[in-house]
């Protein structure tokens, strides 16, 4: 996911964290840059400064379910509350 910003890993504001939702792994991923807008295999790419990213990788019995989102940063950060309400929602049994 970070991969897509323009400057190197060690430069980004990335944090990633692990949580675990009844019995499921999920790690979040956020980070702050230059995004590099464009599709995803080859094609010119625009940079957009300014830009976050807010992402979850959920380990599922059947797979890997990934789910991000990029914007503004403001954006994306007030958005990240929600997002991890909606995961712990759909995870937590009944």
């Amino acid at each position: 996911m970070v991969g897509q910003f323009k400057e190197p890993t060690d430069k980004l504001k990335a944090k990633i964290s692990d949580e675990t939702i009844d019995g499921t792994k999920v790690t979040y991923v956020t980070a702050e840059g230059t995004f590099m807008k464009g599709p995803p295999f080859g094609g010119s790419k625009v940079p957009v400064p300014d830009s976050g990213l807010l992402g979850a990788i959920i380990d599922g019995k059947q797979g890997a379910v990934f789910i991000k989102t990029t914007g503004p940063k403001a954006i994306v950060k007030s958005a990240e509350k929600a997002l991890k309400t909606m995961i712990n929602m759909a995870l937590k049994k009944k």
